[in-house]
C-alpha cells in the first residue's frame, strides 16, 4: 500500500480528486480540497490495515449533495464501485523478479480501469532504484481514458527513461492514442516504434501522427504482407522490416501467448497439479491441442 510520505500523499490526493472528478461534475470547492488535505491525513497516520475510502468519506461532509463526501461515496465500501479500492487490504506486491497484473476483467469496467491503471504504475516508480526493469503495458489506449490518469502515464514513461527502464506500449490501433490530449508527448517519448501489417492503414495518423516517412507508411499498408510475420521496426533516423516467425517453436508459443482455451486448461491443470511449473508444464505441452474454445 502507499506509505505515508509526500509523495504517496500528493499522489493519492490527485488520484482521489480524480476519481471524484470522473464523474463528470465538476471540480471541487475550497473548503472541500482543505477537508480532503485533512482526510488524507488523518487516514495516513493510522495502521495500513484500518485505512478505507469509507473511512477517508467520513471527514468530507454530508450536507451537500454534490459535495466531495456524496461524490465519493460510490466508491466506498457496500456501494456501486466500492469493490474496486476498497477492500479489507492492498493486494499488489511488486516484490518478485517477474509480476503480471491481469487486467482483463477491469478492462470492461471503463470507469475503474483507468484509476486502477494508474495506481499499478504509480507504485511501480515507487521501486525504481536503478536496475534494469522492462514494464509492459497492453491494451494501453484503455489507461488514456481519464486525462487526470493518464498524466500518471505521461510521468511514468519519463521516470523509468531516466531510471534504466523500458517500456512496452501495445494496442490495436495508433489512432487510440492520438485521440488522447496526451497523445503527442507519449508519441514523442517512444523513441523506439514496431509496426505490424495494416492494409487499412490510415495517412494521416502514421505520417503526421507517428512521423513515418512515404516509405515506412507503405511498407505498413502495401509492403509487408499480413502473415508473413513481418514488422517495421522504427527509430527517429531510420527503419528495417524484421521478420520473425515462430512457427518452429509452437509449444512455446502456446505458453507466452495463451487463448482463452489454453488459459484455461492451464489453470486447470494447476488447480489440479499445483502451480509449480514442473507439475503441470509437461501435461500442457501434451495436450493443449485438445483444449477446446
Amino acid at each position: 500500500g502507499l506509505k505515508d510520505t509526500e509523495a504517496d500523499r500528493d499522489f493519492l490526493r490527485g488520484w482521489l480528486i480524480a476519481l471524484v472528478q470522473s464523474d463528470g461534475k465538476g471540480g471541487l470547492n475550497p473548503e472541500d480540497e482543505k477537508r480532503l488535505e485533512r482526510a488524507i491525513t488523518r487516514q495516513m497516520n493510522m495502521p495500513e490495515e484500518l485505512r478505507s475510502l469509507a473511512g477517508l468519506r467520513e471527514f468530507l461532509g454530508h450536507a451537500d449533495p454534490m459535495g466531495l463526501g456524496p461524490r465519493l461515496e460510490k466508491w466506498c465500501r457496500g456501494n456501486a464501485l466500492g469493490w474496486a479500492f476498497d477492500g479489507e487490504r492492498d493486494e499488489v506486491r511488486l516484490d518478485g523478479a517477474i509480476t503480471g497484473v491481469d487486467m482483463s476483467q477491469l478492462l470492461e469496467h471503463e470507469e475503474v480501469c483507468a484509476p486502477a491503471g494508474a495506481y499499478l504504475l504509480y507504485q511501480v516508480t515507487q521501486i525504481l532504484d536503478g536496475r534494469r526493469v522492462v514494464l509492459s503495458i497492453d491494451e494501453f489506449r484503455f489507461y488514456l481514458k481519464n486525462p487526470r490518469f493518464a498524466a500518471v502515464v505521461d510521468n511514468l514513461l519519463l521516470t523509468v527513461r531516466k531510471s534504466n527502464g523500458a517500456v512496452f506500449l501495445a494496442l490495436q490501433m495508433p489512432e487510440h492514442i492520438l485521440e488522447s490530449p496526451l497523445g503527442p508527448s507519449i508519441v514523442a517519448q517512444c523513441q523506439t516504434k514496431i509496426m505490424f501489417p495494416s492494409p487499412t492503414a490510415d495517412r494521416a495518423v502514421y505520417i503526421d501522427g507517428l512521423k513515418c516517412t512515404e516509405g515506412e507508411y507503405r511498407a505498413v499498408r502495401e509492403e509487408m504482407a499480413v502473415g508473413k510475420r513481418r514488422f517495421l521496426l522504427k527509430r527517429e533516423q531510420a527503419s528495417v522490416i524484421c521478420e520473425f516467425d515462430l512457427g518452429q517453436m509452437r509449444d512455446y508459443v502456446a505458453i507466452l501467448s495463451g487463448r482463452a482455451n489454453t488459459v484455461r486448461f492451464a489453470e486447470k491443470l494447476r488447480r489440479e497439479l499445483g502451480d509449480e511449473p514442473d507439475k503441470w508444464l509437461p501435461k500442457f505441452l501434451r495436450s493443449y491441442h485438445d483444449a477446446k474454445d
